[in-house]
């Protein structure tokens, strides 16, 4: 279920897809994305405090190249979307606290 603050925003499937992942402690590449971005999560109130897990963004290239010869480009437009969503993010709050 996507938690309606972040709805409509790019990359919200990936989110949404992380945080449910994270609530059965799957480790999967969108839950690596929400850990890579539980500052702002937890910041909007997603999430109930930061990820300490400090090596996401290796962990998800690894799951990444498990399944894909030439992980690279995949890793980078995953990381590319994570930065749509939260500036998106960062703007609907900002717009809501007016």
């Amino acid at each position: 279920m996507m938690p309606t603050l972040i709805e409509g925003l790019p990359g919200a499937d990936l989110i949404a897809e992380g945080l449910a992942d994270q609530s059965r402690a799957l480790r999967s590449p969108a839950a690596c994305l929400v850990e890579m971005a539980s500052p702002r999560l937890a910041d909007a109130g997603l999430l109930p405090k930061p990820a300490t897990n400090t090596d996401s963004e290796h962990t998800l290239y690894n799951l990444l190249a498990e399944t894909n010869p030439n992980p690279y480009p995949l890793y980078n437009s995953l990381c590319r979307r994570l930065v749509s969503f939260e500036q998106a993010l960062d703007h609907r709050l900002r717009q809501t606290k007016k």
